[in-house]
């Protein structure tokens, strides 16, 4: 698990993953945090060391829900169903496949 991310330092103690180290963009922190956050008795992860660039893009955090498909979260946060890929790209680490998406994960929204 290293998405941009040098001298990547990471603890898991009671359920809480502590991450330290240089992210190369604030994608790159935003990604690996959801990486962490993602698996299983994961509740909390915390980025204290962890230094990286300004955010740049808007990105909003979305956690799904049953039921949930990437064509409706797309159409509800960018109006067209078929922007799907979009949100399947930004998340290629938390997501393998755009038709298995589970209750629970939570993704990236890019929007800007």
């Amino acid at each position: 698990m290293n998405p941009g991310i040098s001298g990547l330092a990471v603890e898991f103690k009671n359920g809480v993953v502590s991450m330290s180290g240089q992210a190369a963009s604030a994608e790159a922190m935003e990604k690996a945090v959801l990486m962490a956050g993602n698996v299983q008795g994961v509740s909390e992860v915390k980025i204290d060391g962890l230094q990286a660039p300004a955010v740049q893009a808007k990105v909003e955090y979305y956690i799904i829900k049953k039921g949930d498909t990437l064509s409706a979260i797309a159409k509800q946060f960018y109006g067209k169903a078929n922007d799907y890929p979009r949100i399947f790209e930004a998340n290629r680490e938390v997501i393998k496949d755009p038709n298995k998406i589970f209750p629970g994960q939570k993704i990236r929204i890019p929007l800007g």
